[in-house]
């Protein structure tokens, strides 16, 4: 099984496992999929850390609002349209 950790950028890192983004918490990806969005470049590149994959918190955030803002600008260009 994948283990997958965040980072925050502040010196006390706020680390969640991936088993924990199932619960609600953030991004409910599998590994393959997880994979493949970082190899595109579409998700922010882990930092590997001993042997566990990191991700910097504020980035993944940054990830999940332009996810959003995508959202709203589809959804305005619909209205406009309809």
């Amino acid at each position: 099984m994948l283990s997958v950790s965040f980072a925050t950028e502040s010196n006390n890192a706020n680390a969640t496992t991936r088993q924990s983004w199932s619960q609600g918490e953030g991004i409910n990806w599998n590994a393959s999929t997880l994979w493949r969005k970082t190899v595109s470049g579409e998700f922010p590149k882990a930092l590997i850390v001993g042997n566990r994959n990191m991700w910097v918190e504020a980035e993944v955030d940054r990830y999940i609002e332009s996810l959003i803002a995508k959202r709203d600008e589809l959804s305005v260009k619909e209205e406009v349209a309809a």
